[in-house]
């Protein structure tokens, strides 16, 4: 997780051959909490925010 903000969570993604582990492309995604009744964004609810903040780091 690149970074977890008051409405959204950043993800940085690595691609790579399996067989030679030669790195291919890399990504990043940001998912935003949206309501779309409201048509605006929203604060993460509490509990997906401590999901996500006690989610270990990758290696």
């Amino acid at each position: 997780m690149a970074a977890l903000d008051m409405s959204s969570v950043t993800l940085d993604y690595a691609v790579a051959n399996a067989t030679t582990g030669q790195h291919l492309a890399d990504g990043r995604t940001v998912n935003v909490a949206y309501d779309y009744t409201a048509n605006c964004t929203i604060p993460l609810p509490v509990v997906t925010r401590a999901a996500l903040s006690a989610a270990p780091e990758p290696d």
